[in-house]
């Protein structure tokens, strides 16, 4: 249904670009450029200085739902044998692409 009404609201955007109000016409072309180029990668901050952007969030949820898979089914490289070796990570992830 959204997509259905999107020509009517890029227009209404166009109307809006071509206004008298400048704050009008600013959200149009934020609007507008956002939505055509996609917008900016929007770093998090730690609080230790050390800008973590989306897609490290991305990659570190997809490595902790790998290890909470392998706990569950009890495969961890010292499971079989003792060894205290950490779990090996797949970093091929599609998730990770």
């Amino acid at each position: 249904m959204c997509r259905e009404h999107a020509p009517e609201a890029i227009k209404r955007l166009l109307d809006l670009l071509r206004s008298d109000d400048n704050r009008a016409v600013a959200f149009a072309i934020q609007t507008l450029l956002d939505r055509g180029f996609g917008k900016a990668i929007q770093p998090v901050d730690v609080g230790d200085g050390s800008p973590i952007t989306l897609l490290h969030l991305i990659a570190a949820r997809s490595i902790a739902d790998q290890m909470q898979a392998m706990l569950a089914a009890g495969k961890t490289n010292g499971s079989a044998n003792g060894s205290t070796e950490p779990p090996v990570i797949d970093l091929s992830s599609p998730a990770l692409e």
